[in-house]
């Protein structure tokens, strides 16, 4: 039989500070996810696109990266306006024909 002897080193507030950040962003996704019975999916999946904007500013954050940097903003103009083409009305209404 295989037994395990790990142990917990430290405890840090960092780690419960990680701990309370990651059961934070479980919540907040299923609660998207419950949003799905009374919207579009289109429009809920769209939160999709705000990956790249939050790991830009949780970097900032926990990491000392620097988010206003030209290349950064750019970046981040091009993700909301992409968001915006999206969710846009006249993007999501089908075309007409005859």
């Amino acid at each position: 039989m295989l037994r395990a002897r790990g142990r917990l080193a430290a405890r840090k507030p960092a780690s419960a500070g990680l701990l309370v950040y990651m059961a934070l962003l479980s919540a907040v996704a299923f609660g998207l996810w419950a949003l799905l019975k009374h919207n579009r999916v289109g429009m809920v999946t769209v939160f999709n696109c705000l990956v790249p904007i939050f790991g830009v500013l949780l970097s900032a954050l926990f990491l000392g990266e620097t988010v206003l940097a030209w290349r950064n903003l750019i970046a981040l103009a091009l993700v909301c306006l992409g968001i915006w083409l999206v969710t846009s009305e006249t993007a999501a209404a089908p075309a007409r024909t005859g």
